[in-house]
């Protein structure tokens, strides 16, 4: 498989702004911010990132993917974490 690699922009949630009601710690999750439109990506064990480079598609039936693989970087429990894959109709998928 040919992937091209895109990596994400990991950054902190910026102050005064909030997670989505129903976003879970233990599952992938995604959302567009209202604000700014802005695509944000949660990944279990590797934290939350924006999405500026990966041109989402948003799908009739509230799916969305994300073009190009998904580099993620970060920490959990103290120990730095990465992640890399797919995100194909809201789905998470390992490279």
């Amino acid at each position: 498989m040919n992937a091209t690699l895109i990596p994400m922009e990991l950054l902190r949630v910026p102050e005064g702004k909030e997670l989505p009601a129903d976003f879970e710690t233990d599952e992938m999750s995604y959302w567009k911010d209202p604000a700014t439109g802005e695509w944000w990506v949660y990944i279990p064990g590797c934290g939350a990132g924006r999405c500026p480079n990966h041109h989402p598609t948003e799908h009739e039936d509230g799916t969305v993917t994300f073009h190009g693989s998904i580099l993620m970087n970060g920490h959990h429990n103290g120990q730095r974490t990465a992640r890399h894959g797919f995100i194909e109709r809201g789905v998470w998928r390992e490279c």
